[in-house]
């Protein structure tokens, strides 16, 4: 895209230059606080994402995407919202959540809603008030000690400089980017839904070769459970706790000083083991005393289950870095004999097919304790099967893994170039005039 053929300097160094024609003009001469109530609880319920802006309630499936879900008995006394208002969740402006609605409705009373004036266009400043710029200057103009205090109130953010095009210019600009959004987001969603068929190719071909094995030909039985189903006859079952010690992680407890003889030492928590891997960006440290040590201390081949949450994931302990304990959120199963990469693969099909959940009791906070996972019924190959399974399964899920990391790197940089292309657009950086809605790119 061209750029405008004249800059000037906004006046705002937050904003740097802007177009020779362009204003800037504080946010309270753009917006009111609107203070209507609700007086019947009969409207729609509005919430406000930090990803999608302003959303229906009923809408949002899940509780990371928006505030806490849980609603009041009754809507009376709700902030009234009408199309094109634009609410702001003071605690988390911050963080994004602001928006301008595209549904009439209420929100919780502690919510700031606007309305704008006649002479701008509201979802020119749904792209602009949501850009990196402006979520930057919001956090340096809430008030609090902490992130989780932060609060954005309506004498800072009306006192917040803003751009002013020209009216149509901002419809174009706001037509313009709602349409290459689309487009984005769309080739987003493909290279999600991509990614979606190769995990579940991944899962499908690792859950029939731990149990059925490398030969087409190989006489089967029953291996009389339901979730395996048969198995070559060479095969034997047993529980896992019959192969393996089982050992759940330390007890954490930040009240009592460590003692004299403790060290402290890096730990694995449920977070850092995913399905069949182990992330190390974010580990905690504690203390651990020498018996403890020799307690804890993960060795090569450790296969490490999450014990509570999203039970069952997962991973081997490969060494990756030395002195690696682990703590009371994640069991350990060190295998007596045989393969642990064959069991790693073995237990991770068990965790895609959700075999655990009906192994716990998921009315309250799941657990998948030391006995509940020693009772686990598993499946054993001879040995040199479990290394030929081994061979296979890494060579055929390494290019698996591969293109997988392709398209997430491709998400990556699909939502990096939309957040430029609004940034860009919304600050005069480009121009877009000219564009027309026929054009395809």
């Amino acid at each position: 895209m061209k750029r405008y053929s004249e800059y000037k300097d906004s006046g705002v160094e937050w904003i740097d230059t802007i177009p020779k024609h362009w204003l800037t003009r504080r946010a309270k001469y753009l917006l009111s606080v609107r203070k209507e109530k609700s007086t019947t609880g009969h409207e729609n319920l509005l919430s406000v994402t930090e990803h999608s802006g302003v959303v229906q309630r009923s809408s949002i499936k899940n509780v990371d995407d928006g505030e806490h879900l849980s609603r009041s008995e009754s809507l009376i006394g709700y902030a009234k919202v009408s199309k094109d208002d634009l609410v702001s969740n003071i605690m988390l402006t911050w963080k994004r959540a602001l928006g301008v609605s595209p549904f009439d409705g209420v929100v919780s009373p502690a919510y700031s809603v606007f309305r704008f004036a006649s002479f701008v266009v509201p979802k020119f400043y749904h792209y602009l008030l949501r850009d990196d710029r402006c979520v930057t200057e919001f956090r340096k103009r809430s008030k609090g000690i902490v992130d989780s205090r932060l609060r954005m109130y309506d004498d800072s953010f009306l006192d917040l400089p803003l751009l002013l095009p020209t009216e149509d210019e901002q419809n174009k600009i706001a037509l313009f980017l709602d349409r290459k959004t689309a487009l984005i987001d769309s080739l987003i969603e493909k290279k999600k839904r991509k990614i979606e068929l190769l995990e579940e190719q991944k899962a499908s071909l690792i859950s029939h070769v731990v149990t059925k094995g490398l030969y087409p030909d190989a006489e089967m039985k029953d291996s009389e459970v339901e979730w395996i189903g048969d198995i070559p006859r060479h095969w034997t079952k047993t529980k896992l706790k019959h192969i393996s010690a089982i050992e759940l992680g330390k007890m954490l407890d930040s009240k009592r000083s460590p003692k004299p003889e403790a060290v402290e030492l890096p730990y694995l928590r449920n977070l850092n083991v995913q399905d069949r891997f182990i992330e190390l960006d974010d580990l905690k440290k504690t203390f651990f005393t020498p018996s403890e040590i020799c307690n804890y201390l993960l060795k090569d081949g450790d296969l490490l289950v999450t014990e509570g949450g999203d039970v069952g994931r997962t991973a081997r302990w490969q060494n990756e870095r030395e002195g690696m304990m682990y703590q009371k959120s994640l069991n350990r199963v060190r295998l007596t004999t045989d393969n642990s990469s064959y069991f790693e693969y073995l237990l991770s099909s068990f965790y895609s097919k959700n075999i655990y959940l009906g192994l716990v009791d998921t009315t309250s906070i799941p657990h998948f304790t030391k006995e509940k996972l020693g009772r686990l019924e598993v499946i054993v190959p001879p040995s040199n099967e479990q290394d030929e399974i081994e061979e296979y399964l890494d060579s055929e899920t390494q290019y698996l893994d591969c293109e997988i990391d392709k398209s997430g790197k491709s998400i990556l940089l699909l939502q990096e170039y939309r957040r430029s292309l609004i940034s860009e657009a919304v600050t005069g950086k480009i121009d877009v005039r000219d564009w027309s809605p026929s054009e395809v790119n």
